[in-house]
């Protein structure tokens, strides 16, 4: 009947039915195909002369046509994949109904198989971003608590009590310990303690970054603010929007940026270069130093309102020669570390050994004893460290070789009537021992230069005067 009916149609109607970018079917009342349009057969794969007179889908899952014929109501946006064909389709189907009865139906499909793919492919996309964005967060997280802060000394636990307090509020916090005390532990573990635990936690040496890109990095920059600047950067401070930045060794900061990060605790708000529009921010600072703060502001190195922006709770780290109980357990948790990273099952450091730890004043502190163990560590295949593997000064230093000025050994001084070596000949005699340890090949050398913490034409120097 309804074939009989659009034989009747006039050309043009089915020129239109042929020329829609719609895939379109018409089934009689029997719900067998009677028709299909080129976009039809285009989409599908399947050619008119398999379709023409074919039954609709028997069993169940019905199809969206069938549907709309045997419940005589139309059915709307109904993906289905049809019989014999790949392709994925949006299908909307209606029943023809003539004087009341059904007399067919006829549906309208649209390809979604790019569309899929494409959601496919975005989705995927969409993985990755996520699980990058969990491993930046992580690269921004805090890696540390205060479970990782070894010692039982007085002092040192008297500055983790006061760490844990401070780090429930938001002040404005200001560590400050001699080089290698811990002072970035600390800043980590007071992050983790914070109520900002899940937020970023990002961190900047002042020292380490060239002058003149310190600005862009604490603040961010426009497009075109100075030379290499393609595209727009988010600074610092923005980066950690919700979190806390720490300002490692904010000492050694120009007064000229110290008074824009002295803006930025005042007024909560930071503006790229370039840009004119401020940005508000909720960050806190942890800002740790070496230096003393109070004698720079003296000498005009250091701007008084900054250090009391900053001094809102200050918390000193002591060095490890007023801990030494502590070291002990410092030796303890750095071999673990240590046997895990060399492969080794060192159980300890003997008793004469142990004895020199405690002698020595440890000017480089933690990260100092670190070193030291490391090197034992690498020398020896028995399960304790013997003494002459502690390769130590045989008396305090107080310095590194820093001065390379100086080319005669000094005088020797008397102490209670004994002579004792200098401090240029206990620096020669480090130069000594490092070199025949390392050995006086160029890596040997370099390896030397950087355990002694200077530069290798520092050593080359000292050797030449030791006519090495």
């Amino acid at each position: 009947m309804l074939k009989t009916t659009m034989d009747a149609l006039p050309p043009e109607i089915l020129a239109i039915f042929d020329c829609a970018l719609e895939g379109i079917m018409m089934a009689d009342a029997n719900c067998k195909i009677c028709y299909v349009n080129p976009a039809y057969t285009r989409i599908t794969g399947r050619q008119k002369q398999e379709e023409i007179g074919r039954p609709l889908k028997l069993e169940p899952p019905f199809g969206p046509l069938r549907e709309a014929i045997t419940l005589s109501k139309p059915v709307y946006g109904r993906r289905y994949q049809p019989e014999f064909s790949k392709a994925e389709l949006i299908v909307n189907a209606s029943p023809l109904i003539i004087n009341g009865q059904v007399r067919g139906g006829v549906s309208f499909s649209q390809d979604i198989s790019d569309f899929l793919m494409l959601t496919k492919k975005l989705a995927e996309k969409d993985q990755l971003v996520r699980s990058l964005t969990r491993k930046l967060e992580g690269l921004c997280g805090a890696q540390y608590t205060f479970d990782d802060i070894i010692g039982e000394s007085s002092k040192l636990r008297e500055a983790v009590e006061m760490a844990r307090k401070t780090a429930l509020g938001s002040s404005t916090v200001l560590l400050v310990g001699k080089s290698g005390t811990g002072k970035e532990l600390f800043a980590h573990a007071m992050h983790n303690a914070s109520q900002r635990f899940r937020k970023p936690f990002l961190k900047v040496n002042s020292a380490a970054i060239p002058e003149n890109l310190l600005e862009s990095e604490f603040f961010g920059h426009e497009r075109g603010a100075f030379t290499g600047a393609a595209t727009r950067k988010m600074g610092l401070f923005e980066r950690a929007d919700d979190g806390t930045v720490f300002l490692d060794e904010i000492g050694d900061m120009s007064l000229s940026l110290q008074a824009k990060i002295l803006r930025v605790l005042q007024d909560g708000e930071v503006t790229r270069l370039s840009g004119w529009k401020p940005i508000k921010v909720d960050v806190r600072v942890i800002a740790a130093t070496d230096r003393d703060l109070q004698k720079m502001i003296e000498e005009g190195m250091f701007r008084e309102e900054l250090y009391y922006r900053l001094n809102v709770v200050k918390i000193a780290i002591p060095p490890l020669c007023e801990r030494p109980e502590d070291i002990p357990l410092l030796v303890d948790h750095i071999l673990k570390r240590v046997n895990h990273k060399l492969g080794k099952r060192l159980r300890g450091i003997d008793r004469q050994g142990m004895q020199r730890l405690f002698a020595y004043c440890w000017p480089g502190n933690i990260r100092e004893l670190e070193n030291v163990i490391e090197r034992a560590a690498n020398l020896v295949d028995m399960p304790l460290i013997p003494s002459k593997a502690i390769l130590l000064p045989e008396a305090p230093i107080t310095k590194k070789i820093a001065n390379e000025d100086r080319t005669q050994p000094d005088a020797p001084s008397c102490t209670d009537g004994h002579a004792v070596p200098s401090l240029a000949e206990q620096e020669n005699l480090l130069v000594q021992r490092a070199v025949d340890f390392y050995g006086a090949s160029v890596a040997g050398k370099r390896q030397a230069a950087k355990a002694l913490g200077i530069s290798l034409a520092t050593l080359y120097k000292r050797m030449k005067v030791l006519s090495m």
